[in-house]
């Protein structure tokens, strides 16, 4: 008997690049995915710096340090924190006096948009919705409501999990996104942590648990996609809608943009692993517009009191030259631009870096010239970036050993005939020929 598959093998081709680039055009048309959002964000973001512990105080003695650089940013990121408990998406703790809609208020009268994240998939065992509503949340094998402890610096969380096959619960998260979005005002929507929409996420190492959901007859992805239709409903075709800490497959289609890396910290060990992240991830463009995370400059003279506690966000040693390659990456990727340190005590010099990388443009593509050279583990980053911003080409150079290292490419023109860095530098040169982007890339890339 004859059966007749899909297609599997779209295509062969000896240029990686391209192929590449084809397989994220075809999961594109795949989903129906037309013209992404042309927008570029600049601007701050509180969690890097404060974690979950800052006040409306810290937000705003930020945003007059924001208005005195020497130009124009769009984007005030509040992160994670504002609510009493997890969950608790219609409520703010009293550490903003107003609220988040006092700091809303100020955003826009100074022409920004409000950014506000939020777990949009777990809660805690000790917020209002779970103890009002149980229903909307996961439960174990045994009928018992489903938590997961978890001990942080300023806080015991009692992680419990949305169930979106139940309608209540996909009604409830609306109804928040919706309330952020009109009695608010926020525009720009980060929600976290998707991964926690999965089973096998949420179990972790322990196997022995199985879910009991409101409606048995559908998988984890399918009650991921409900939750995920909900909340891209009630954000709007003209809202942003940011993804985090996902699994990709099963939020194509829902998001504007996708964090394509893991959480940064203001220490030179992770930039690494975090340009290499992301640098591979250059092929999903046609997907979704690609967010690098933050840019960091601080080292601990750079510090007060109110740093977050968290691990490796205090007390660093980062200097200016790793601060740098950090900010030229973020440079060179993607369309958003936020610093996370504080304004308020950032000395002038990292200020100056962070000021560099605000100004850069959105990127349209980026190529890792070099990733089959490296990506030997996590930490081993690709050192060649080509990248565009319409027709304006730039080659960002970076040494990530120890070791001073030349690297020559005069197929890029007599300025990168012979660049010289020392051990942990970076450096971007615009292209000042007139080839083109692919043709460069061509010639450039490492095979």
């Amino acid at each position: 008997q004859k059966i007749d598959y899909e297609q599997i093998v779209l295509s062969r081709s000896t240029n990686w690049v391209n192929q590449l680039n084809q397989f994220g055009a075809s999961i594109a048309k795949e989903n129906k995915i037309g013209k992404l959002k042309d927008v570029t964000y600049n601007g701050w973001a509180t969690w890097d710096y404060y974690g979950r512990v800052f006040t409306a105080d810290d937000v705003n003695k930020n945003m007059d340090q924001l208005n005195k650089l020497p130009l124009k940013t769009n984007l005030v990121q509040v992160d994670g924190g504002w609510w009493p408990e997890r969950g608790d998406y219609t409520l703010v703790h009293d550490k903003i006096p107003g609220g988040i809609k006092a700091i809303g208020a100020r955003v826009r009268a100074e022409g920004k948009m409000l950014g506000l994240h939020f777990d949009g998939f777990r809660g805690d065992a000790k917020s209002e919705i779970c103890k009002t509503h149980p229903e909307y949340f996961l439960h174990d094998q045994d009928g018992k409501l489903f938590v997961k402890t978890q001990e942080t610096p300023d806080h015991k969380l009692e992680h419990t999990f949305f169930d979106y096959s139940h309608p209540g619960a996909r009604a409830y998260i609306a109804s928040c996104i919706k309330n952020m979005k009109e009695n608010w005002g926020v525009g720009y929507f980060k929600i976290d942590f998707m991964c926690n929409g999965l089973d096998d996420f949420i179990k972790g190492n322990n196997k022995s648990i199985s879910f009991k959901a409101y409606n048995p007859a559908i998988t984890s992805v399918e009650r991921f996609r409900l939750g995920m239709q909900a909340m891209r409903d009630a954000i709007g075709p003209d809202g942003y809608f940011l993804g985090c800490t996902a699994v990709f497959g099963p939020t194509i289609g829902f998001v504007d943009a996708m964090r394509t890396g893991n959480d940064i910290n203001p220490v030179y060990e992770s930039f690494g692993e975090r340009a290499l992240s992301n640098s591979s991830n250059f092929y999903l463009k046609s997907v979704f517009n690609l967010d690098p995370d933050y840019m960091v400059a601080r080292a601990a003279a750079d510090e007060d009191a109110t740093v977050s506690m968290e691990d490796r966000k205090s007390g660093g040693t980062l200097t200016e030259n790793e601060a740098k390659m950090w900010a030229d990456f973020v440079s060179l990727y993607g369309n958003i631009r936020l610093n996370s340190d504080n304004l308020n005590t950032l000395r002038p010099e990292r200020k100056a870096i962070i000021m560099a990388g605000l100004k850069a443009p959105k990127i349209d593509e980026t190529v890792p010239l070099d990733l089959w050279q490296h990506a030997t583990e996590k930490n081993d980053a690709v050192e060649l970036l080509l990248s565009h911003s319409g027709k304006e080409i730039y080659l960002g150079v970076f040494n990530w050993s120890d070791k001073a290292k030349e690297y020559s490419l005069p197929e890029f023109g007599k300025s990168a005939t012979k660049v010289q860095l020392e051990g942990r530098h970076s450096v971007i040169i615009k292209y000042e020929g007139k080839d083109t982007f692919a043709y460069l890339c061509q010639k450039l890339k490492r095979n």
